[in-house]
Formats: structure tokens, C-alpha cells, sequence
């Protein structure tokens, strides 16, 4: 809703017409003299089940007002809350007062007596009714609010914002109701004034993935021509594009910094937002570091601190009807370029450990264990994981099979429906967690949870939160001791989660773009940066480990370009021809003369990854030449003699590498 144009800002003439105003702006629901609970517990706690009872109840999902949730602790605290209060509808009930307003949860309207006042109070009640305002509102803290501003002979909410006179008497008259009423207060005259299309105002642009507000932060612009425009951008965004509120809100705050750059560069109108601007600004980003390290900004966030500002300026531009030079933007190949991906995944050891069975059964609560586990093995993005829905699990079983499952959710960030394989050590907890909320449903009366990881507590989102899992794998972390070379405990966090699980497909040798799929990504140039990371580490531990031939003598390494060709020969020969025991040197043009005779080949190489696998060829080869010769097969004996020696030279050339610390030669 948006203010009459002859209504002014702030309430500076204070007629009929603003009490007009402010009326029609109040919901038809909430203009009754006495406002009842909210049933669906939204802006206020909802009745108590037991019909007779009269009274709010006292929590959520309970549903029970204090006392029959305490008798029902004390007589029967296994009989499900539906049962009992069907129940308790027929017993006695006690002889307390039921005709409070706050037991029953009665908003009292007619304590206001000033119509102005009452309509900006009902305004505010009726924003606790959109589920992203925050929890619900005691009765007792609205009518203890209503009386305090009635005594004092409040004309309106808008003279006792903070810093006010006025507040400290408010306060005192409310007591301890104060904590509850004084956002209540603040957040009604908030409304009031965005309405009024004041955008001085912090406002709500949503929710973000974990559940939270995402508020604004134009407010804090210095600038009012600057202000306004990014406040109606804001709006643009929110209403035209299916970008979040997240995004939005963080480009907002990159306009909010480059507003402050602006106050500087001698910028007055949109009319000075020229191509030189743009320029000087893009040589600002470039020399940008994070404030919390000192660290250069990388080049993914120099380029949305970039981009923020030219689409501002493209839509300024195109939908104001604003000023803005022509030429205002970036010419292709401005803007800067995506830094050389570091690697992010976690080493072996690392996430071998936090796999192990014994070592997740530490981490107490198993909703964050099994979080934690759905991001270790599948990839999924810690937001998604936390509100994934109940029914998330997929049966492709067929024939009386048990290991064939998928998940299937929601991907906000590419607004796709999304099903990956997952395997059973995943699936079964899913199911078992599954059986246990409808257990827990069935025992308390109430319907089965719409998600797999609820949270009654968290009002905005009711699920659980990704700053949850955060901590919980900070505190698992450090319970387990798992420290890097450098002594520090490893920084363990879901997005490493995530880039192990793509670094391990990849080596695995999946291709990039069923990658792709598995990881959400909506262009290939996303997956690419794993598979860099990924290549540039195994290249790197190839170039360290010691390659020996079947004589077991170690095979020399090219450097300089050659090195470059000798790399692609590597990574060939084992997509072509994979081997248990090592791989062929032999160029992939040329026809293999050996089929299976590798241990006769001088293209054969190997190295200490495949040390298991030779010496259980070995052993398998002397059991052969044991058995061949009690049995005099001589010919026998000799085929298997010749690979045996050759094996034996390369295990020994292979441990002894092995045995020598890494950057270390003997």
C-alpha cells in the first residue's frame, strides 16, 4: 500500500485527514474493540486445545495454556495432547479466574481512547500477522502498551520515537511488559512511516535461506537523492526479478558503500553519475580488502561490488526517467576477472575421519548429525539441507533391491527441482528420522512436520537454522582434535563439504557435467572452477611421487613444456586404460603388443598409491610358483616367477620411496 499524495511525511499536519488515513490502513479483521488469539498463532498464541478452557495457550506446538500443560505433566505426560484434551474437556475445572484479558489472550482496543493512537496500535498488530514479522505477542504486553500511552494522552505513535521524552515514562508504566511492547511500538511506527514513503526507514525485504529477516540498509545513506533511488531500486528488484532477498540485500549493501565513495567525488545528481565515475569507481574496487583480514577483495567480489553498481545505474537510467548520461557502463572485459580458484576441499585424512561412524556418534543432537552427514556425502549446500522437506527421500527400488534412493528437493538459488542419488549409509538415517518425527507427531497429537529438520522454536522459519550446523561442526571439530601442519585447528565448514564431495567425483573420474548436475550448478563455468582445483592438486602430487618401471627403476619426470604433454599422456592413459596396479607410459596412437601382460611391458609404470594392489599380486604370483613347483610344473612356475621378480623390484624401489619424507631424497 502506498500513502495519498497530499498525505505529508511524518505527520507534520495532523488532521482529519491523516486520522482517515491511518484508519483505512488497519485490516477489517483488527478493528474490533476486542481482538481475539490468533488460531493459527501468528500474531498472538492460540487458544488452548481444552475447549472449556478459556485461556491462551502457553507455547508452541503444545498448544496448552500453563496449567493444563502442567497437569497434563503431572497425570498423564505420555498420553498424546489431542487425547488429553479431550479429556480434560469433561473434567472439573479448576477454580482460577478465566476472566483475565491476559489469560485469554484478549487484545484490548477500547483501552486507547484516542481513534489515532488505536488505528496506528491495530496497524502494528496486524504486521505480527505476517509470518516473517517475528513470534507471536502476548495480550498483556499490547493492553499494559495501550494503557501507559492512553494515560499519558499519546496523539500518536510517532511522537515517542527512541530518544523521546516521553519513552522513559512509557517504559516505566509498562514494566516488564517493556522488553515485549517497545518493538511493537517501534516496528508500527516504522510501517507508518514507509508508508508515507519515508525511506529513512529500515524495512524488511525478507527472509533469507536460514530462515532470518534480511533488513535494509538504503536508510543509512547520506544522501536523499541517493537514498530515494536506491530505495525504489530496491522495490524494482524485489518485484520484477526472481532475485532473493539475500542478493538483493547484498547488492544494497555494495550501493550503500558506493554511495559513501560517491559523498568524495564532488556526486550531487543522478546527472554526475557519468562513464568516468564508473571508471574511477572500478579503480577504487580493484585496490578493495576485506576489513575483518586486511585481504585484497578476490575478484569475484571486486566484480559484484562492479556489477552492483552498473545495473543500478542501467535501471536508474531506463525506469526513473533519472538523468544519467547515455554512456553511463561498463564496455565488455571492464569488469574484473575471477581469480584463480584456491583449493577448498578437505585432505583425505580430514574428511575420512569425520566419515567414520564412531566419530559422527559424538555430535549429540541427530538432526545436526545427520545434517552433517547429508553434506558430506552428497554435496548438498547447508541452506538446502536445513529445509529440506519431510518426504525428501525417493525409493527407486526395484525387484526386492534396498540401495537404490534419491533426494529430491527444492534448489532456490537455480529455482529448480533437484533429485540426486544417494547412497544407502545416507538414505537409511533419512528414513529413521523420518519414522521418529512421525512418532513424535503421533505422541503429542499434532500433524507430521512439513520438513526433516524442524524447529518449533524458530517462529520466522520454523526449521533449523545453517548457523546451527555451523556451530555444531566447530564444537565437533574441536571435540575430535583435528588439526592442520600448522598445528590450528582445521576450519571445517559446509561449503568444504561440498567442494570435497566435487573434488572426490571428479577424481573418481565422473565426467564434469554430470557434476554439474549432482552439484546445482546452472553453467558449467561454476563446475570448472572444481575440476581446475582439482586437476592442478593431482598434477601436483604426481610431479612429487616417485614413478618406477617394472625393473623397478624410477622413471624421470619431463620438466619445462614437455612436462605439460607428459601430464596429458598421464591423465590418457588411465582414462583409456586403467590398470589395478599402476598405468601405461605407452602413447594412446600406438596399439598395446602386451594385452594383459603389464608386468612384462617397459611402458608399465607405477607408484606407492598402488602399493595394496602389487603386493597382493605378489603374493598371488609366489602362491602360484610355491604350488607349480611341489607339483612339478615347471613351465608353470617359470611364467609366474619372471612378474614375481619384476614386482618384488618395484615394491622395493615404491617403499623406499614411501618411506622418505615428502621433499626429501636419500
Amino acid at each position: 500500500m502506498t500513502a495519498p499524495a497530499n498525505v505529508v511525511p511524518f505527520r507534520q499536519d495532523r488532521g482529519d485527514e491523516y486520522a482517515i488515513w491511518i484508519d483505512r490502513q488497519v485490516p477489517d479483521r483488527f478493528r474490533a474493540d476486542a481482538i481475539p488469539p490468533d488460531p493459527q498463532g501468528l500474531y498472538s498464541y492460540p487458544p488452548c486445545l481444552v475447549l472449556q478452557c478459556g485461556r491462551v495457550s502457553a507455547k508452541l506446538p503444545e498448544r496448552l495454556c500453563r496449567l493444563h500443560s502442567a497437569q497434563r505433566r503431572q497425570s498423564a505426560p505420555d498420553l498424546p495432547v489431542a487425547q488429553f484434551a479431550i479429556q480434560a474437556e469433561t473434567s472439573s475445572v479448576d477454580g482460577r479466574s478465566q476472566e483475565g484479558d491476559a489469560a485469554r489472550g484478549i487484545f484490548r482496543m477500547t483501552l486507547l481512547s484516542n481513534p489515532v493512537v488505536r488505528s496506528e496500535l491495530a496497524l502494528g498488530l496486524s504486521l505480527r500477522a505476517q509470518p516473517q514479522m517475528g513470534a507471536p505477542f502476548k495480550a498483556s504486553a499490547f493492553n499494559a502498551l495501550a494503557r501507559a500511552l492512553d494515560e499519558l494522552q499519546i496523539q500518536s505513535i510517532l511522537d515517542v520515537s527512541p530518544g523521546a521524552p516521553l519513552r522513559e515514562q512509557i517504559a516505566a508504566r509498562c514494566q516488564s511488559n517493556w522488553v515485549l511492547a517497545r518493538p511493537l511500538l517501534d516496528q508500527a511506527a516504522a510501517a507508518i512511516r514507509n508508508l508515507q514513503g519515508d525511506d529513512t526507514v529500515c524495512i524488511v525485504l525478507g527472509k533469507r535461506r536460514g530462515g532470518s529477516n534480511r533488513y535494509s540498509v538504503h536508510q543509512n545513506i547520506a544522501q536523499p537523492w541517493m537514498r530515494g533511488l536506491v530505495r525504489r531500486w530496491v522495490q524494482y528488484r524485489l518485484d520484477t526479478e526472481a532475485a532473493s532477498p539475500q542478493h538483493v540485500g547484498q547488492q544494497e549493501t555494495m550501493l550503500a558503500e558506493f554511495a559513501q565513495w560517491c559523498q568524495g567525488q564532488s556526486v550531487s545528481s543522478p546527472a554526475d553519475l557519468t562513464r568516468s565515475l564508473l571508471l574511477r569507481w572500478l579503480g577504487h574496487v580493484q585496490t578493495m580488502t576485506n576489513p575483518k583480514t586486511g585481504v585484497r577483495l578476490s575478484g569475484v567480489h571486486r566484480a559484484k561490488y562492479v556489477g552492483a553498481v552498473d545495473n543500478f545505474v542501467t535501471i536508474v537510467r531506463a525506469e526513473f526517467d533519472a538523468t544519467v548520461p547515455a554512456n553511463a557502463g561498463y564496455l565488455r572485459g571492464e569488469r574484473p576477472d575471477r581469480d584463480i580458484p584456491t583449493p577448498r576441499f578437505l585432505e583425505p585424512r580430514i574428511i575420512d575421519t569425520l566419515r567414520k561412524e564412531e566419530n559422527l556418534a559424538l555430535i549429540r543432537d541427530p538432526g545436526h548429525r545427520l545434517a552433517i552427514r547429508i553434506m558430506m556425502h552428497v554435496g548438498v549446500r547447508a541452506g538446502h539441507t536445513c529445509s529440506l522437506p519431510f518426504d525428501c527421500l525417493l525409493d527407486l527400488n526395484r525387484g526386492g533391491t534396498n540401495d537404490k534412493w534419491a533426494l529430491t528437493f527444492v534448489d532456490t538459488k537455480s529455482n529448480r527441482n533437484v533429485t540426486l542419488p544417494i547412497a544407502p549409509e545416507v538414505a537409511n538415517p533419512i528414513r529413521q528420522r523420518q519414522d521418529a518425527l512421525r512418532q513424535s507427531a503421533r505422541a503429542a497429537g499434532t500433524k507430521t512436520p512439513a520438513m526433516l529438520f524442524p524447529n518449533p522454536r524458530a517462529y520466522k522459519s520454523g526449521q533449523l537454522a545453517p548457523e546451527t550446523i555451523n556451530h555444531a561442526i566447530t564444537r565437533w571439530v574441536a571435540e575430535l582434535n583435528l588439526r592442520d601442519a600448522d598445528g590450528a585447528l582445521v576450519n571445517v565448514t559446509p561449503h568444504r563439504f561440498r567442494h570435497t564431495f566435487a573434488t572426490e567425483m571428479l577424481e573418481r573420474g565422473v565426467p564434469i557435467d554430470v557434476v554439474r548436475e549432482l552439484l546445482g550448478h546452472r553453467s558449467l563455468a561454476s563446475t570448472q572452477v572444481y575440476a581446475t582445483v582439482t586437476d592442478r592438486r593431482l598434477r601436483n602430487e604426481w610431479e612429487k611421487s616417485r614413478v618406477v618401471d617394472i625393473r623397478g627403476q624410477s622413471v624421470a619426470l619431463p620438466s619445462g613444456e614437455a612436462a605439460d604433454a607428459a601430464w596429458l599422456l598421464h591423465r590418457i592413459g588411465n582414462a583409456v586404460q586403467p590398470l589395478p596396479n599402476g598405468y601405461c607410459g605407452l602413447p594412446i596412437q600406438q596399439t598395446c603388443p602386451h594385452a594383459n601382460a603389464c608386468l612384462d611391458c617397459d611402458n608399465f609404470m607405477s607408484s606407492k598409491e598402488f602399493l595394496p594392489v602389487l603386493r597382493q599380486q605378489y603374493a598371488d604370483h609366489a602362491r602360484f610358483v610355491s604350488k607349480a613347483e611341489s607339483e612339478g610344473h615347471l613351465r608353470i612356475a617359470e611364467i609366474n616367477r619372471r612378474p614375481m621378480r619384476n614386482l618384488e623390484r618395484i615394491i622395493a624401489a615404491v617403499e623406499e620411496d614411501e618411506s622418505c619424507p615428502p621433499g626429501k631424497s636419500e
